[in-house]
């Protein structure tokens, strides 16, 4: 619908979209308020900028919902910095607030409250820093989450898509304040998310399924009496641990049940990040990748 670069200065409020509704690259000084949309593709989506206010906004959307950028689009390495987002209401088919996937530059300085998440099928909440971005001073306060497959993701990678030479990236000083996550874990109306999702009419979501191209096929099969969400999980690597990750009255009151005391994790991780990178369930325990 809308996309600028380099720009300053702007304003923009929208209704009703039908694709990919905001994005920006490059610019300052952005403020999108009061804006309801309904799209197939992503609904807000900040490259690479500075000083950006997003408040007041009633989202849904078939991809992400807001979703942080720090990609090579404009031929440099750039990031996003002093950004805050307040008083939104997010339902989303994939993740609701997420950082990436696109992470070359870094993401600085963000400050997210007072926001409602329901009815999203992968995740709430994403950090990832995979292509070698760093993560530096992010704050989720005041977080409620409804319906949400997975509340809590936050992970480093080494996919390394961008320039040559930039090193494995880091997350640190992440906070985590007054964050409610709860069911009912219910099937809910959503909109299609991509074209096959749109031919086949797809508008009907059971939580317990993911239909994603790269999820293990046997886990496709779960239905609403197993186990079937996928563990939160914070992860770092033993190249690039994680720092000063602070969860401060965080409740999460989820479906469960799980009584597998083997947990293996599979330590290949797949080049797209995805809240299952390491597996479905992971063990409730601190797990430091390589020792």
């Amino acid at each position: 619908m809308f996309v600028a670069k380099n720009c300053e200065n702007i304003s923009i409020t929208v209704n009703n979209c039908t694709d990919l509704a905001i994005y920006f690259a490059g610019c300052e000084n952005v403020e999108i308020s009061n804006v309801k949309m309904r799209t197939y593709i992503d609904g807000i989506s900040p490259d690479n900028s500075k000083n950006v206010y997003i408040h007041d906004c009633d989202i849904e959307t078939g991809d992400d919902g807001i979703v942080f950028k720090s990609s090579y689009t404009l031929n440099r390495l750039d990031y996003c910095k002093n950004i805050k987002v307040e008083n939104c209401k997010i339902k989303s088919r994939c993740n609701a607030i997420k950082f990436g996937t696109e992470t070359n530059g870094g993401f600085y300085d963000i400050d997210i409250q007072n926001c409602y998440i329901y009815e999203t099928r992968i995740t709430g909440i994403a950090v990832e820093s995979v292509d070698g971005a760093i993560i530096d001073g992010i704050t989720f306060k005041n977080i409620t989450m409804k319906n949400v497959g997975t509340p809590i993701f936050v992970y480093v990678g080494k996919r390394m898509r961008g320039p040559a030479g930039i090193d494995i990236g880091k997350i640190k000083n992440i906070t985590f304040e007054n964050i409610t996550a709860e069911g009912e874990y219910v099937p809910y109306e959503v909109i299609e998310w991509h074209h096959i999702s749109f031919v086949n009419k797809d508008t009907y979501q059971k939580p317990w399924v993911l239909n994603l191209p790269d999820y293990k096929d046997e886990d496709l099969t779960l239905t609403e009496n197993d186990c079937w969400q996928i563990t939160s999980n914070i992860c770092g690597l033993k190249e690039s641990p994680l720092e000063n990750i602070t969860l401060k009255n965080v409740t999460l009151i989820m479906d469960g049940g799980c009584q597998n005391k083997n947990i293996k994790i599979d330590e290949t991780i797949r080049d797209y990040p995805e809240v299952y990178v390491y597996g479905r369930v992971l063990p409730a325990k601190v797990y430091i990748l390589g020792l």
